[in-house]
């Protein structure tokens, strides 16, 4: 199968959806993916998978610096870029660099705030995740950014049911009035989420409220 991969290469060169398929069958089979990485990432050097999955194979055999080296000329080429930026944090966490992942997390989110950029959301759930998981989580923090986000993307309803889970994963079995203000807020004429999507966060405030009371 190698052989028709190759040959197939003749007229699909310059398709990077091609040679990530090359690549992914290359590992179901043990077979070194370096030189098809290598040979893509000539062809084809600023589609992001390519350079994302050479970077998880450096740091798989080691090279930390040459994987750093291709995180930064990601963002470099293609700044914003989501993945690539979910990707280099949880890089420099496995590297023990934390303050350095926290940094590139706080950037990101001010970025996105003040362009209002429609991924904002997206990254403010996945910071206030990786902040919530260290040994000693800033709440405050987490909920002002929340606060703030919510701000100029009320409309997300992901966005409140994630602020919503931070809650409750705190309170506990207890209610608080914190939850309790959190979801009538939800239910207010001033939001704008959807008549549907009011009557599910009421419905999910039922469910917490009586295991929270029952417990």
């Amino acid at each position: 199968i190698s052989r028709l991969f190759e040959r197939c290469l003749i007229c699909c060169y310059y398709y990077a959806e091609f040679w990530m398929r090359y690549v992914r069958w290359s590992e179901s089979r043990g077979l070194s993916v370096r030189s098809i990485l290598q040979r893509a990432l000539s062809a084809l050097p600023h589609r992001p998978e390519i350079i994302l999955d050479m970077a998880l194979l450096e740091e798989a055999e080691g090279n930390s610096d040459k994987a750093r080296e291709l995180y930064l000329s990601l963002r470099e080429k293609i700044p914003g870029h989501i993945e690539a930026l979910v990707k280099y944090s949880a890089f420099e966490r496995r590297q023990g660099n934390s303050e350095e992942a926290d940094k590139l997390w706080q950037q990101a989110h001010a970025t996105s705030l003040s362009t209002k950029n429609p991924s904002t959301p997206y990254i403010t759930i996945t910071y206030a995740d990786h902040l919530s998981l260290l040994p000693h989580p800033p709440i405050d923090r987490i909920r002002q950014m929340y606060e703030t986000t919510l701000t100029h993307f009320g409309q997300y309803v992901g966005l409140w049911l994630s602020y919503l889970d931070f809650e409750i994963r705190l309170a506990g079995p207890t209610a608080t009035d914190h939850i309790k203000n959190l979801f009538k807020r939800t239910q207010e004429d001033s939001t704008t989420l959807t008549l549907e999507e009011k009557k599910d966060l009421k419905l999910r405030w039922r469910d917490y409220a009586i295991n929270a009371y029952t417990d």
